[in-house]
């Protein structure tokens, strides 16, 4: 009997021992488990941001890009602008030396339309001309003027429309 108490008893704490371990061994599997997913969350999130970095650097390549263009334009600009100021400057030069000439003189070489004024016009009219006839007009020095503003030719002449008239006052010349 002492025997089979004895077994008995050895089996109890073997069960129990197997008991415990089967509880350790279902904590292990839990936090395994636990520790697979979390890992497999961190793998989706970092794809996830690294998918994020790369789209934002095409973003910043994009807009590098456009930056670059936009000051390329920039620079057209003011390049065309500083142009636009030249040529203003020298057709002011010029109005203010035309001025000095004696009107009728002055007419003459410009090709002065010698019609009557209508209700409509009040300014004398003048026949527009190309920058060729102008330059002959005042004595061929259009094209040396306009070499001294960075210019390296006169425009081409087949550009401008004969029908637009130009009006001149004292102080100013305007298009209409």
């Amino acid at each position: 009997n002492t025997v089979i108490e004895k077994q008995q008893s050895e089996y109890r704490q073997v069960r129990a021992k197997l008991k415990t371990k089967s509880i350790v061994i279902r904590q292990q599997e839990k936090v395994v488990t636990e520790l697979k997913t979390k890992i497999d969350n961190d793998d989706r999130e970092i794809y996830r941001l690294k998918q994020l970095v790369y789209t934002e650097k095409e973003t910043v390549k994009q807009l590098k890009i456009s930056l670059e263009a936009s000051h390329k334009k920039l620079e057209e600009c003011n390049n065309m602008l500083e142009s636009n100021q030249n040529v203003i400057s020298y057709l002011n030069k010029e109005i203010n030396q035309a001025q000095m000439v004696p009107a009728p003189a002055r007419l003459d070489n410009i090709g002065y339309n010698n019609s009557t004024p209508t209700a409509t016009t009040t300014t004398p009219t003048f026949a527009a001309r190309s920058p060729v006839e102008v330059d002959l007009a005042l004595g061929g020095n259009f094209a040396d003027h306009l070499a001294s503003y960075g210019f390296e030719s006169l425009p081409n002449p087949d550009l401008f429309d004969n029908d637009v008239n130009v009006g001149l006052s004292k102080n100013d010349v305007t298009v209409r």
